[in-house]
């Protein structure tokens, strides 16, 4: 079963990413598949060649707005070009950032019944979706590009905490007792590090422990409970160092999307949706006066990894039947990490 379902996924903004992924993807597919010559060469309408079935296939990456199809005129252009590529291709194919369209591939069909009659080719149009629908199949090459629509960890049942509000456990995101933002904070990271550097915490032990301390704020609103803690006392003037949670929704397997934001105390406010999940786990302790080493239980609270929002994100976010969908940046003041919308499966 694919991990990666089909789903609205941010499409690459420009050729030289869309094209990498294509020839990720279609490795899976094909075989001796290589980029065709270099940027400035003639490449007759062809990108990317493999062999699949000892026959040769072309493919043309097309990065165009995600909202427009691509122009018959640009297609059929391509398709002459292709007819002078060595070795003759078998199939060629158009992988397109835009639209599905019906009209476009009925072009395609027609195109490819005028070649059988003269031994050329096959013509396919894909459009993202089509893209997307490929990727569902290849869930590494899914992971690789996009790491925060597949869920790489499978928690089986021996060792799965997968929700807070089963019993097992007096925390939780949304009442008390709260998993205090200093943890959470502790595992998204800094923003100028690339990845996280610290993968769990032992909730049980760090909750109201000296290191991750402080008090937080609570305040609740239709979408629920946002929960803040400030690292320095009210000033009189400025802004106060934050850090906080909203907490959107949990998936079936137990994968709890938070979204964060937090400031150092100037203008910039910084978003992102951390993936959390929670694992019952044994470490050993110390009893008695003789130094007794034994075993304890612990709960762990562990991060997937992350998705930046960017710099005062203003956006909606929902979480419904396992579908994650981060709406446009309204505003877009700090920047445009979120240009357009996209949605991701969360398993």
């Amino acid at each position: 079963m694919p991990l990666l379902s089909a789903c609205r996924l941010p499409a690459p903004r420009n050729w030289q990413d869309l094209e990498s992924l294509c020839v990720d993807l279609w490795s899976q597919e094909w075989q001796d598949v290589q980029r065709v010559g270099r940027a400035g060469q003639s490449q007759h309408g062809v990108d990317i060649c493999g062999r699949a079935a000892g026959q040769w296939k072309g493919i043309q990456c097309k990065c165009i707005s995600a909202d427009t199809v691509l122009a018959e005129r640009e297609l059929l252009e391509g398709v002459e070009k292709a007819k002078h590529f060595t070795p003759p291709l078998a199939q060629y194919l158009l992988a397109t950032t835009g639209l599905k369209d019906a009209g476009l591939e009925a072009l395609c069909r027609r195109i490819t019944i005028e070649h059988e009659a003269s031994g050329l080719f096959s013509v396919v149009a894909l459009g993202w979706e089509d893209i997307c629908l490929l990727l569902a199949s290849h869930p590494r090459v899914a992971f690789s590009h996009f790491p925060f629509a597949v869920n790489p960890i499978v928690l089986n049942n021996e060792g799965a905490a997968p929700n807070l509000e089963s019993g097992h456990s007096r925390y939780s995101f949304t009442r008390e007792e709260f998993v205090h933002p200093r943890i959470i904070e502790e595992l998204a990271g800094w923003i100028s590090d690339p990845r996280e550097t610290v993968v769990s915490v032992d909730l049980g032990s760090a909750n109201r422990s000296n290191r991750f301390y402080g008090e937080i704020e609570i305040t609740s609103d239709a979408v629920g409970p946002l929960v803040v803690h400030h690292d320095q006392p009210e000033k009189p003037f400025g802004r106060r160092p934050y850090f906080g949670y909203r907490h959107i929704g949990t998936s079936r397997s137990g994968i709890h999307v938070l979204h964060t934001t937090s400031g150092g105390g100037g203008t910039g406010h910084f978003n992102c949706l951390c993936f959390l999940v929670f694992q019952r786990d044994r470490g050993i302790s110390l009893e008695g006066g003789d130094l007794n080493v034994a075993a304890r239980e612990r709960i762990l609270i562990k991060t997937l990894g992350s998705i930046p929002l960017g710099d005062r994100y203003i956006g909606d976010i929902r979480f419904e039947d396992g579908l994650l969908s981060v709406g446009p940046d309204q505003e877009a003041l700090g920047g445009i990490i979120v240009r357009e919308g996209f949605s991701v499966r969360v398993h």
